[in-house]
């Protein structure tokens, strides 16, 4: 029999980050939600849930909490500016809006291509993925499901076949344990003579008998314990693995989360644009103030539930995923089996398909190989016999004093038992392929270590990545709606004659106070030159001086002093 190693399983980073969740004390054995009767332990179940629940508590809290902040923060009204739903404010008496809201929008217009985004690559992605998790689980289960099948199938035909075929086999008995003669139908009243022909032909159908009695109970007993085991237990498990793959399709939509999230992307990306450029389209920005940004909130309250189921179907099925003491899945199946019983012919199976990765020896294997040996040697001497008696028909007849022709029913039976054993043999071949480790334990482990425990958390832990961050960004995005809008201008343009006082200065009103803008005070420029009086003697000096008010006033003052 050829020995395998079991396949080791590596858990990937995202079943051994969900199974480091805190419990708070909690057991994370999941296999513990059943009693010693095999039921489910109702307070064991609530033990259990106890230490699922943490991401879910978390993302409520956080929901809860950022809540109560716009709470309190539309309280604040005006002064909590633009965390409580109004917009910037522009004060004209610095030419430009300041950086800092420019910045905000900007982040603002980040987050919201983010999210749109994410809802395209969610809806695209996500959708294909979570359907290629769902095939796999599918195609695991019905591979084992295949197997179960087979191994009833086959060894029903088995059973049936071998008690079809003990009429045949205590014919030939009853036909060759007394030799070849004794099967001579009509005698000539010869009489028998020894030969070294009948002795190799008795020799033959002696070692077939002692074979065929070696056989005598090989339709009954391990088989049938066999085939009564993978009919009951295993089909009751897959019906159920079956019922919750069929309901958790039918509920994980991920369209019905992306499309929304990718349309109110969309209209967030261009409102924030509009935003920023100052067109004030009064229609759109009152329905993105009281229609747009109340559903999207609702959205960022279903993500967070969401969330907190995926985050704790993640930690499940990291738990079973890392069970027992080996923390593999073949440790979750142990401890199962372990708790819930079973007969001695599953509990082997188990073990050498499963827990031992076909590593020492399964009872009913080995019996089929011994019936496959005996089967074989059975068809090997009755095919001599049948070739013998065929070669040496005439001189057995005359050997054993019977007329010609008198050993023909004795070769028609063994010809028709040829044709049986030779079927026997076959579908006990097939019994042997049927349970080779290798192909069960391979099914097992593409099903649990590669479906259930690599691609199915790797698909998940995306889909709650991108979930998370549509989360957080859609918190950040309703806490500073107010950049949403387009910025208030909060004071008056100085081009506006009617804002002029009486003597000509631009007044400015911010906040309702009144701000005068004080003209230019006039630079002056002083020279001075000495010139010789009328007696030739530099005696004044003649200071001049130029004013420049501003640079619209082409004035000049020029003053000359002597």
């Amino acid at each position: 029999m050829r020995e395998l190693v079991a396949s080791a399983y590596k858990a990937s980073s995202a079943v051994k980050l969900f199974n480091a969740v805190p419990r708070f004390g909690h057991t994370s054995v999941i296999t513990s939600i059943f009693d010693a009767n095999n039921e489910v332990d109702t307070d064991a179940v609530i033990e259990y849930a106890r230490g699922t629940v943490f991401i879910a508590g978390f993302c409520l809290t956080t929901v809860i909490l950022w809540i109560l902040v716009l709470m309190v923060l539309k309280c604040f009204r005006q002064r909590a500016g633009i965390a409580a739903g109004y917009p910037f404010e522009n004060n004209m008496r610095y030419g430009t809006a300041p950086k800092k809201h420019s910045f905000v929008r900007g982040l603002l217009l980040l987050s919201s291509i983010f999210v749109l985004c994410t809802g395209i690559v969610f809806l695209v992605t996500g959708t294909a993925s979570l359907q290629r998790s769902f095939d796999d689980i599918r195609n695991g289960a019905s591979g084992l499901t295949d197997i179960a099948d087979d191994i009833v199938s086959t060894t029903n035909e088995l059973i049936a076949f071998g008690e079809g075929a003990g009429g045949i086999k205590n014919s030939i008995v009853t036909m060759i344990e007394d030799g070849v003669c004794g099967a001579v139908d009509e005698q000539a009243g010869l009489p028998t003579q020894s030969d070294a022909v009948q002795e190799e032909f008795d020799k033959a159908a002696n070692t077939v008998v002692a074979a065929l009695e070696e056989l005598e109970d090989f339709s009954r007993g391990e088989l049938t314990n066999l085939r009564n085991t993978f009919e009951a237990k295993f089909d009751s498990v897959m019906n159920n693995v079956t019922e919750g793959l069929d309901k958790g399709e039918e509920e994980a939509q991920p369209m019905y989360i992306a499309a929304p999230i990718f349309v109110f992307g969309f209209i967030l990306s261009v409102g924030t644009i509009m935003a920023w450029r100052g067109w004030n389209i009064r229609p759109y920005f009152c329905m993105q103030t009281w229609l747009i940004l109340p559903l999207f909130a609702i959205i960022v309250i279903f993500t967070s539930l969401a969330l907190s189921l995926v985050g704790t179907v993640l930690v499940i099925n990291s738990d079973v995923c890392l069970g027992g003491e080996s923390k593999t899945p073949e440790g979750t199946v142990q401890i199962l089996f372990d708790k819930l019983g079973g007969n001695d012919i599953a509990r082997e199976a188990v073990n050498f398909y499963v827990i031992n990765g076909c590593v020492g020896d399964f009872t009913s294997l080995v019996d089929v190989e011994t019936l496959l040996g005996g089967l074989n040697d059975v068809l090997v001497g009755v095919i001599e016999m049948k070739e013998m008696l065929e070669s040496e028909q005439a001189d057995l007849e005359i050997i054993c004093g019977g007329t010609p022709g008198s050993l023909d029913n004795a070769k028609s039976l063994l010809d028709k038992s040829v044709g049986e054993f030779d079927t026997f043999v076959a579908i006990t071949n097939k019994a042997r392929d049927v349970l080779d480790c290798p192909r069960i334990n391979g099914i097992f482990v593409d099903f649990t270590h590669d479906a259930l425990c690599t691609n199915i958390p790797g698909t998940f832990a995306w889909i709650f990545s991108t979930m998370a961050t549509v989360f957080v960004l859609g918190m950040g995005i309703i806490l500073l709606r107010g950049a949403l809008l387009p910025s208030k201008d909060n004071s008056t343009h100085p081009d506006d004659d009617s804002n002029i006082d009486e003597y000509g200065v631009p007044v400015y009103k911010d906040n309702g106070k009144d701000y005068q803008e004080i003209p230019e005070v006039p630079t002056y420029t002083s020279s001075y030159e000495s010139s010789p009086n009328k007696d030739g003697v530099e005696a004044a000096i003649v200071p001049s001086a130029t004013a420049t008010p501003s640079e619209d006033d082409d004035r000049t003052i020029r003053a000359t002093v002597y």
